[in-house]
């Protein structure tokens, strides 16, 4: 059985590693440009930024800049500028699970990218709660209609708590971000009452938990359960965050139930990722070519899936 169906036991925070992934292995899928991008003609298919086709949703001076060298190892990939206006968008965004044909018909939905958050970003942003991810979910064959909408959301520390300039990383369910402290599933607040890890200025630790530099990468999973099943009957969101040497950072939320949202209903069926890369509702942010997070060059989407598919190739040191 998969560990990704199986009961979680109480998590510790001992760091875990993974395999290092062959060159193009399965976790990749089907690698190709967005215009081919359709989940109900593949179950993983990933996009390649080097292509140069990818949608864009960037308001209020928020702004995606492409370059061949701004990925992993100086692979391609993109930086997203946060808007320099509050209630704007840099990000990647309007992505169509079936851009190119096809409908919604699956409950559970995985999505993968590694990224950056560069020196600049935490230092010059006023942030609240920047909603880094938007997954949306819908009634079948309602076109978008009321969605419900998974979010990973960035923060900078929280009442002083925190390396300075540095920001922490979790899911929440719905647009008003449910995922409180208190919350028995909060297993991302820790006894301290922050983090199991931090994106910071420099690679170092913080009351024992590791630092992440900006010049360092990490790769982040999302997976989604919109119905109640055997193994999940509150559904699921779930993130991993891994590090490049194999350390997984943060495993988020094994018992984080679809319903986190009291108006999130069972059952959903998944649509869009509507941004990779900020909304920003309290942001005035400075504009400078550091005051980004980056995206390398692959975004994987996926569904029927029944675990983790790991990171994606050429990530792992």
């Amino acid at each position: 059985m998969s560990r990704f169906f199986r009961p979680f036991p109480e998590r510790t925070r001992v760091a875990r590693a993974v395999a290092a992934s062959g060159g193009g292995g399965e976790e990749m899928g089907t690698i190709g440009d967005y215009a081919g991008l359709s989940l109900a003609t593949y179950d993983i298919y990933t996009v390649d930024l080097f292509e140069q086709d990818y949608p864009t949703f960037t308001t209020n001076g928020g702004s995606v800049s492409y370059n061949a060298a701004y990925g992993i190892d100086g692979r391609p990939g993109v930086r997203c500028f946060p808007p320099t206006t509050s209630e704007g968008y840099g990000a990647l965004g309007g992505w169509q699970l079936f851009n190119a044909g096809g409908s919604n018909n699956f409950t559970n939905f995985y999505l993968r990218w590694c990224m950056q958050i560069r020196a600049d970003y935490a230092v010059n942003n006023d942030f609240d709660a920047v909603k880094y991810c938007i997954i949306h979910s819908e009634n079948a064959g309602t076109g978008g209609a009321d969605p419900i909408r998974p979010i990973m959301y960035v923060d900078s520390r929280i009442s002083g708590i925190g390396p300075t300039g540095g920001m922490f990383m979790c899911p929440a369910q719905g647009t008003n971000r449910y995922f409180s402290e208190s919350h028995p599933t909060s297993t991302f607040f820790d006894g301290d009452g922050r983090g199991d890890f931090y994106f910071g200025q420099s690679a170092t630790t913080y009351a024992g938990k590791r630092v992440i530099a900006p010049t360092d990468w990490v790769c982040v999973e999302v997976y989604c359960e919109s119905a109640s099943t055997g193994s999940w009957p509150n559904g699921l969101i779930r993130q991993r965050i891994t590090a490049r040497d194999g350390t997984v950072l943060s495993d988020l939320d094994s018992t984080m139930g679809w319903q986190h949202d009291p108006s999130a209903p069972f059952t959903k069926y998944f649509y869009e990722v509507q941004v990779l890369g900020g909304y920003y509702n309290g942001a005035t942010g400075t504009a400078g070519a550091d005051n980004c997070t980056a995206i390398d060059r692959y975004v994987t989407f996926a569904k029927n899936q029944t675990d983790f598919l790991g990171p994606p190739t050429g990530f792992l040191t």
